[in-house]
């Protein structure tokens, strides 16, 4: 009896010696998973980082490269352990900023360095440095899938697109295709062309470039030879963006503008295929005098981090999750805004206008409506688009689609940018940014409203919920996933000062909710 219950307790200890062992594995696949799901609103709602629902595959299997060639673990590093409380600490306040804000970019950035730290720990606390520094890059490919900040992201799109244009003219024109650049719009003499139609901003350039990593990583290149892929793969985007955009001018010249739809996508398709295969086929020629490091076969055991730092843990990450879900859904309603725009349908020189069916597919708006009349003062247009609550990628989309990010794509560029406008409706208020867009001799001012609606009890819908300030307040509020509007009116005309017609104008048309 004795020796049963001995091994009764042997067996107990061996199991929770896996348990220890195997926990701070599952917790750092946990976090790292959490970040994969937040970093997916941003995939699924901008077409430009599609791409990064590949790179979780990725990694996963570079990883796993990893794993087969790891070296035999060393004593653990000192800073390990003090390495995943602090990243477990600063997890905490940044899942839960991000919660009513998954379009702040830098906040994406911060939460990801966070978790990336985490891993590197784990990796660090089980096998030393050499672990630490053998794993860091699989752990850290997540990064590539990460929308740029916008101040680095817009003038690197902007600035490919009328550099593609320009190129794309020169092209043109050597062919005997008469063709003008004018911004990011080519202008042919079927009409315009817009290089947002033909290139996808920088998306085939972001995607090299994790793709580059990819294959450097892949077949284990030195720095020099990596940063030579990664180069090639910058070369051979711009190179395809090019032919994708002259392809697409090309047809439009000789069948009509109209035609461009029918080529778009195929084009898009077997360029980006191009584009990999040369990127491809240049880490092949790269391989030549390489050779693989070579690694012993792994006999020891890997470090086992202390069973009460991993329960630890185990317990902070479920309160933090837990804690953040409770915290929000407790205060999770969605009123009916207070006011609303109304077209001045009932003027004569008022028309509809039906938005086209690739502009509604990247708007992606649950309703979308657009109209045109002209008054004394002169011609108006006004977009009105809203995005029902629910999901995160309701609030990324809403501010995807700003005039700054589309004008310039059709050769318009921010001229000036005034005073917001504040317009009292309802109990409630209506921001209005000021802008005034010019395309060669032509001027067009922009007056551009994006709301949610807040169940905030000051019956202040918070416009323009979109300065750091405000997204913090949106946690303490427990505000998340709410619908989001947006009105976005262009008023083209020279009499007088143009924000005072707008206030005339605009005062009619924003009614109280019924």
């Amino acid at each position: 009896m004795s020796q049963f219950f001995a091994c009764s307790v042997q067996l107990q200890q061996q199991e929770r010696t896996i348990m220890f062992h195997r926990l701070p594995a599952a917790i750092a696949a946990i976090v790292w998973l959490l970040l994969c799901w937040l970093l997916s609103a941003q995939w699924s709602a901008n077409p430009q980082y599609s791409f990064g629902w590949m790179v979780p595959p990725l990694a996963l299997y570079l990883g796993w490269r990893r794993w087969h060639s790891r070296p035999d673990p060393a004593a653990p590093a000192l800073w390990g352990k003090s390495g995943l409380i602090l990243c477990a600490n600063a997890f905490a306040p940044l899942w839960l900023i991000a919660q009513p804000n998954p379009d702040w970019r830098l906040l994406n950035w911060s939460l990801a360095i966070v978790v990336i730290g985490y891993l590197v720990s784990t990796f660090a606390t089980a096998g030393g440095e050499k672990w630490a520094h053998h794993f860091a890059f699989p752990a850290a490919f997540i990064l590539t899938s990460i929308p740029w900040p916008g101040a680095l992201e817009q003038p690197a799109v902007h600035g490919l697109m009328n550099i593609v244009t320009i190129v794309t003219c020169d092209l043109l024109n050597a062919f005997g295709i008469a063709a003008a650049p004018m911004g990011s719009v080519i202008q042919l003499k079927v009409g315009p062309l817009g290089v947002s139609e033909a290139c996808s901003g920088v998306r085939s350039l972001q995607a090299s470039l994790m793709a580059a990593l990819f294959l450097g990583e892949m077949y284990r290149f030195n720095a020099l030879r990596h940063a030579a892929l990664v180069g090639a793969g910058v070369v051979l985007a711009f190179a395809c963006n090019v032919g994708r955009t002259f392809f697409l001018a090309w047809r439009a010249a000789t069948e009509g503008v109209s035609s461009v739809e029918q080529y778009h996508d195929p084009a898009g398709f077997t360029v980006l295929t191009i584009c990999f295969v040369l990127l491809w086929l240049t880490a092949l020629l790269l391989l030549r005098g390489h050779r693989e490091p070579d690694f012993l076969e792994n006999t020891k055991p890997a470090a086992q981090l202390s069973g009460s730092l991993s329960l630890g843990l185990a317990v902070w990450f479920a309160f933090v999750i837990a804690g953040t879900e409770m915290w929000f859904r407790s205060g999770e309603t969605n009123r009916p805004t207070a006011w609303c725009f109304a077209f001045p349908e009932k003027r004569e020189a008022f028309r509809k206008i039906e938005l086209p069916a690739d502009t509604l597919a990247q708007l992606q708006a649950d309703s979308s409506r657009a109209g045109a009349w002209s008054s004394e003062a002169g011609q108006w247009l006004a977009f009105a688009f809203r995005w029902d609550a629910g999901t995160s990628r309701s609030r990324i989309l809403a501010r995807l689609h700003r005039p700054e990010n589309c004008l310039p794509a059709v050769g318009w560029a921010l001229a000036e940018e005034r005073a917001p406008i504040q317009i009292q409706i309802a109990g409630s208020r209506a921001v209005f940014r000021a802008m005034t867009f010019a395309r060669q001799s032509e001027r067009a001012h922009v007056y551009f409203c994006l709301w949610q609606n807040s169940p905030a009890d000051s019956g202040d819908i918070h416009p323009e919920e979109d300065t750091r300030a405000a997204s913090l307040r949106a946690v303490a509020r427990r505000e998340r996933n709410l619908t989001q509007q947006v009105i976005e009116i262009i008023y083209a005309g020279s009499s007088g000062d143009p924000d005072t017609l707008f206030r005339r104008e605009i005062e009619g048309l924003l009614v109280p909710q019924q």
